[in-house]
């Protein structure tokens, strides 16, 4: 008796490390996904503030005369908040292709940013910290890819 009672207290001790592994790995999960919906987020209503202050700030925009002028600023920054906020409801459902959307949009903001970066405003101090700039992007990309796991709906949408 002691013996059937000591191999259940041993079986219940070890569903229980392995549940509290497992929550813990669940606890981490879900905080690195909510690190990326609020990247996202951030992404989203920044674009939208952009719009907004070029929108509020257009006579002073054309009078200074910046270039590309404001109307690059509003739909750029339309844009941007567009993508950001459908690819964080888009995520947070769970909608179908969700993690090829987070990646896209991802993808869609580094690209945009370089473009931008590199070609459109350009200026005596733009180019200062690139190198930084660069490393940043990737380890974004990197963090969004890892985070998402894309691979197993590319595949399926590669070969489907």
């Amino acid at each position: 008796m002691d013996k059937n009672l000591s191999q259940q207290n041993a079986l219940e001790q070890d569903t229980s490390v392995a549940s509290s592994s497992q929550a813990r790995s669940s606890c981490w999960t879900s905080l690195l996904n909510w690190v990326l919906y609020l990247g996202f987020a951030f992404f989203g209503l920044s674009g939208w503030v952009r719009m907004g202050y070029a929108i509020q700030n257009w006579y002073w925009l054309i009078f200074s005369g910046i270039q590309p002028g404001p109307l690059y600023m509003i739909v750029s920054g339309a844009l941007w908040g567009l993508v950001g906020f459908a690819a964080l409801a888009w995520m947070i459902f769970r909608r179908q292709w969700y993690r090829l959307v987070g990646l896209g949009a991802a993808l869609f903001f580094a690209f945009t940013y370089w473009i931008d970066r590199l070609f459109i405003a350009t200026g005596p101090g733009s180019s200062s910290n690139t190198p930084f700039a660069a490393l940043m992007t990737i380890l974004l990309l990197v963090y969004v890819a890892l985070v998402l796991r894309p691979m197993s709906e590319l595949r399926t949408l590669l070969y489907n």
